[in-house]
């Protein structure tokens, strides 16, 4: 037998239950996945934790508020994951830079309109 350490199994539970929240993105049940996903943040911050996954976890967020219009929510989540990456030390260059400079151009398309 195979025994994961509290934490793994808090990971892997959070990281599955993310993954349903994407589900229900994909099939536009958005305020079904954002319950779950919000969750899925509280948890995290709970923890304490302040990780590249923390930054995921608020540019998925961020991509669903887009959908909905809720350019007020996506400037919180842009906030929350800048800042994460800050704290982090992440290069311009990263992924998830890109991600969010994306995000904030849709943003300001939406705001101009």
């Amino acid at each position: 037998k195979v025994f994961l350490h509290h934490d793994e199994t808090h990971s892997i539970i959070l990281r599955t239950r993310h993954d349903i929240a994407l589900t229900y993105f994909k099939e536009r049940q958005y305020e079904k996945g954002l319950d779950i996903m919000k969750d899925v943040l509280e948890k995290k911050k709970k923890r304490g934790d302040c990780d590249l996954y923390l930054v995921k976890i608020h540019l998925d967020i961020c991509q669903v508020f887009l959908k909905l219009r809720k350019c007020a929510d996506v400037k919180d989540h842009l906030a929350a994951a800048s800042l994460v990456m800050k704290e982090n030390n992440i290069p311009e260059n990263h992924f998830y830079m890109g991600e969010k400079r994306r995000y904030e151009a849709k943003l300001m398309c939406y705001l101009r309109r």
